[in-house]
């Protein structure tokens, strides 16, 4: 084959490949908003779907629901620290008791990754909290000291995001 004709395979396979790929193309023409909430999405789906199942109504008996919980809706600061640290121990939420580990996803994941996952947990399931930031995540990460999972009994105190000095 003449390099011109192998030339000419490659842009006609390029060209193909480029108009194949419709969901990147259009995420970027998406809103901010639209593209953090398809990252939490995908965060979920990733990463908290085995446990809280597809419909955030969790396992009963062992992982919580997402639905309307003050753990969820409620202090922010809280909620980022159960995500970075994770949690073990035994917990209430909505008045039925688990004893089970979650899973700490700092490691894993960035603050933009975690920022998006908890908004996306925040504006679904029933939920219409405010969004989480990637500069509250940041924020919390740097003041955070503790070491290790959260037991639920000390989680409920540690609440606000850190403003810098």
């Amino acid at each position: 084959m003449s390099l011109t004709r192998n030339v000419g395979i490659l842009m006609a396979g390029l060209m193909l490949l480029a108009a194949c790929g419709g969901d990147s193309a259009q995420s970027n023409s998406d809103s901010p908003e639209k593209q953090i909430a398809a990252m939490g999405k995908r965060v979920y789906n990733q990463q908290c779907i085995t446990c809280h199942q597809s419909d955030g109504k969790g396992v009963p008996n062992v992982y919580p629901t997402l639905h309307g919980t003050e753990w969820v809706v409620g202090d922010k600061g809280r909620l980022v620290r159960l995500l970075l640290d994770g949690m073990k121990g035994p917990i209430t939420v909505k008045g039925n008791d688990y004893n089970a580990v979650m899973t700490a996803h700092g490691p894993v994941l960035n603050d933009k990754q975690i920022a998006a996952v908890l908004t996306y947990v925040r504006k679904n399931f029933g939920n219409n909290a405010s969004k989480v930031t990637t500069d509250e995540v940041t924020a919390v990460r740097m003041a955070d000291e503790h070491d290790g999972a959260w037991q639920a009994s000390e989680l409920r105190s540690a609440t606000g995001i850190p403003t810098p000095e």
